[in-house]
């Protein structure tokens, strides 16, 4: 997948090449996203792990879609609620004139 062009082989050797240290080959930043958006798929989280605990933050937590969900539906009707009450207080402050 991040080599479609290559051979299997191929592009075996090169994501190995890419991954040794001792080698001029990488892996861009493109391809790196792509490998750990197939391991989130896969529920494999140690890269992210790795790269969260070497910058200094705690391990991450995935995120499942539904979770994200319910949490953007929970944080829209919240903001509803503070601009319905906004809204209010400025009427209240004449800012706002209430439609007939």
């Amino acid at each position: 997948m991040l080599w479609p062009e290559k051979a299997a082989d191929d592009a075996g050797r090169l994501l190995r090449h890419c991954l040794d240290p001792d080698r001029a080959e990488k892996l861009s930043l493109e391809q790196l996203l792509l490998l750990l958006r197939m391991g989130r798929e896969k529920g494999v989280h140690a890269v992210m792990t790795f790269l969260a605990r070497e910058a200094g933050y705690q391990d991450p937590v995935a995120i499942e879609p539904e979770d994200e969900r319910a949490k953007l539906m929970r944080e829209f009707v919240e903001a509803q609620r503070a601009l319905a009450g906004m809204a209010k207080r400025m009427e209240r402050a004449g800012l706002m004139q209430v439609a007939a």
